[in-house]
């Protein structure tokens, strides 16, 4: 059904990409840059912070939310899980001291 559909209603071809899509890309090179320079764990906050509102979440406590909640999973999931450790940085070094 959904073949016959575009057929009928192609896609329309977009001449520029739109802004959320060098936005999404711009929050990713400053995701590399912090998590090389400071901490992993605090680049996956704020990644998830920037792609949240650049993709039309504006409330600030579920901006505050997925910023505490997702990277807690991922480094649960990787830790436990998995059994990898992340590199060292700021808030990693002091889980790994306790």
């Amino acid at each position: 059904m959904s073949i016959i559909y575009h057929l009928k209603k192609p896609w329309k071809n977009e001449k520029r990409l739109p802004k959320t899509f060098y936005l999404t890309l711009t929050s990713f090179l400053l995701f590399v840059l912090i998590s090389k320079t400071l901490d992993f764990f605090l680049a996956i906050s704020v990644l998830s912070i920037f792609v949240s509102y650049y993709w039309g979440e504006k409330r600030i406590f579920y901006l505050l939310l997925v910023s505490i909640i997702f990277p807690i999973i991922v480094f649960v999931f990787f830790e436990t899980i998995l059994g990898l450790r992340f590199p060292p940085g700021i808030i990693t070094n002091i889980y790994y001291q306790v």
